[in-house]
């Protein structure tokens, strides 16, 4: 029965308990709620933690450029050399050796300018990353509503397990009270079988005091005045005169029976011994004649 009640979800028989399922179900909502609550902040948490390690904590605020004096240096000798070399052209061809050797020098210029950057840092100012700080506060912030929820979850859960033993003894509550009921149904048939039998009796009883009674008491009944038996003067009596017709019965038989010597027997004329004297007694002889 309890299997039955549990498998088909038949728990509702009392007002109180359709409370505490309607209690218990509030609380699995809400337990679901607080797992999904947390594996979404789990995730936040993951993602603004990959965000903070790709974020630099300082950053550059400003920053000071200025030309390189060194190429300007540079560019002044190239200049003065190209202008010399432009003079040196009108007296002289391109191929002598005072034009290459001017040729040779606006290279070299050339070259020392190609490895000089045209402008060079002279101030740079460092700064907090207020971006990583923001992404700082926020997991904390989500670290801190994390363990909240854990917290939460767990008395939840303790909660939960708690009316889940409560809503398990509802079907041993259920068949308490069917068997209840049955006692009690049979108790009521038992009440009303004895209101009939009652009923019938008085109806009986009323019929019997309205009809004429047709039995007459003739001779009143009286208490007697003795025992009536065991008579035990009389038992005695016949006791003491039974034992002693068995007992001379008795001796009668055993010497009938037993062919011992005496005197009736040997004065008989038929005697196979005949009597030749008769002694006397000695009880002293006789005694010790036993003895041994």
């Amino acid at each position: 029965m309890q299997r039955y009640y549990t498998q088909n979800d038949m728990l509702l028989m009392f007002e109180k308990d359709k409370v505490e399922i309607g209690q218990f179900l509030g609380q699995q909502g809400e337990l679901d709620a607080k797992r999904t609550a947390i594996a979404e902040t789990q995730r936040q948490l993951a993602t603004v933690t990959g965000q903070l390690a790709h974020e630099a904590r300082d950053i550059v605020a400003s920053r000071l450029v200025q030309d390189n004096p060194v190429v300007a240096r540079l560019k002044q000798d190239q200049a003065k050399l190209v202008a010399a070399r432009d003079a040196m052209l009108v007296r002289y061809r391109p191929d002598s050796p005072d034009i290459r050797d001017m040729d040779d020098q606006i290279a070299a210029i050339g070259k020392q300018l190609a490895g000089q950057a045209p402008q060079g840092v002279q101030q740079t100012s460092i700064a907090r990353n207020s971006g990583y700080d923001a992404l700082r506060a926020a997991k904390a912030t989500l670290e801190a509503k994390l363990a909240g929820d854990r917290a939460g979850l767990a008395t939840l859960s303790a909660d939960v397990s708690a009316k889940r033993q409560e809503i398990d003894r509802i079907p041993q509550k259920m068949k308490e009270s069917h068997d209840l009921g049955r006692a009690h149904d049979a108790l009521e048939k038992t009440y009303l079988a004895l209101q009939d039998k009652l009923m019938t009796a008085a109806v009986t009883a009323a019929t019997a005091q309205s009809a004429p009674s047709a039995i007459q008491v003739v001779e009143g009944a009286s208490l007697p005045d003795k025992p009536i038996a065991p008579q035990t003067k009389l038992l005695l009596i016949a006791a003491i005169i039974v034992g002693l017709g068995a007992g001379v019965m008795a001796a009668v038989t055993l010497d009938l029976v037993r062919d011992r010597a005496n005197r009736f027997r040997l004065t008989q004329p038929d005697a196979p011994f005949p009597l030749i004297a008769i002694v006397e007694q000695d009880r002293a002889f006789a005694l010790r004649l036993f003895q041994r």
